[in-house]
Formats: structure tokens, sequence, C-alpha cells
């Protein structure tokens, strides 16, 4: 399932846009690596908040 903007911004993400990207690239590069899903997702969250989070104004 691809994330949206709106789907970060519910997760509070400082820049939404960039979060949903990077997350959405994270999950495929996971399940095409062998992940499972739930797995996956939770990385890809993980490290989408991370990276637009990084350095965004507050």
């Amino acid at each position: 399932m691809p994330w949206t903007a709106e789907d970060m911004k519910a997760k509070g993400a400082k820049r939404p846009e960039l979060a949903a990207r990077v997350a959405n690239a994270v999950r495929g590069k996971c399940i095409a690596a062998g992940g499972d899903e739930k797995t996956c997702d939770g990385r890809a969250i993980r490290i989408a908040l991370a990276q637009s989070n990084r350095g965004a104004q507050t």
C-alpha cells in the first residue's frame, strides 16, 4: 500500500511529501529483498519519519 503525504502528516512528519516518498521506496526495497509486509512497513515508517524530520523547521 503506497503511503501519501496525508498519511505521513497524520504520523507527525514535518515534511510529509518527502516522508511518503522515502517510506514507499524503503518498503519496496525491503519487500524485494524478501522482507514481510509487517516488518517492512514498520521499518519504512521509522526511516521516513527520521529523514523527513531531520533538519526541518519546527
